[in-house]
């Protein structure tokens, strides 16, 4: 979740209209009451906020591969595979593929709005989490932690990246880490309070 995280916290950086309407849906969610808890109803109309993250995953996956073991023999691509036959799944192939994903090189958390893109094979198609039956089971709650932590930082702060040109550092592992991610965080002036 921290590199997910911080992926997400560059790509809102680097997208001042993303942010701007990120910010939007937060002051409309919480009325702009930066103290009020937040509840499960309200990370539910976070929608926004979670095209941010699926769009930030989309561009930057914590895990380049996937891999799975067809149950039984099939034909894929013109070829026939034997059971048991191991694949790995490249991520980024994925994610990148212009036949699946419009400006692929573009970042566009709208996208995930689309009503053609929701199907069943959408789903699939948005793998950071993996897909089917071994789809990663604490993704619901990776989403709800990003979702919350997002909110609650640009309720109270505004965050602006040491120098934009920077790129994002990344120790390559089997899960994409980010090294660093130097910013500021500054209080928003309603949240100043000198009592």
């Amino acid at each position: 979740v921290a590199s997910a995280f911080s992926f997400a916290l560059y790509n809102i950086a680097h997208h001042p209209d993303a942010k701007q309407k990120l910010l939007d849906e937060i002051n409309s969610v919480f009325k702009d009451n930066p103290t009020r808890q937040i509840t499960i109803d309200d990370l539910e109309k976070l929608k926004y906020c979670e095209a941010i993250i699926l769009e930030s995953l989309r561009i930057r996956s914590p895990t380049a591969t996937l891999t799975r073991y067809n149950g039984e023999p099939d034909e894929v691509a013109g070829y026939k595979w034997p059971s048991n036959t191991l694949f790995t799944l490249y991520i980024p192939g994925i994610n990148y593929n212009p036949l699946y994903w419009k400006d692929a090189d573009k970042f566009i958390p709208e996208r995930f709005f689309k009503p053609q893109e929701t199907d069943k094979l959408y789903s699939f198609l948005s793998t950071s989490f993996g897909a089917g039956l071994r789809n990663c089971p604490g993704r619901k709650i990776a989403m709800n932690e990003m979702k919350m932590l997002l909110t609650l930082i640009y309720r109270k702060f505004d965050i602006e990246l040491v120098n934009m040109k920077a790129p994002l550092e990344i120790i390559p592992s089997v899960m994409a880490i980010c090294k660093k991610l130097d910013a500021r965080i500054i209080p928003k002036r309603a949240n100043l309070n000198f009592n």
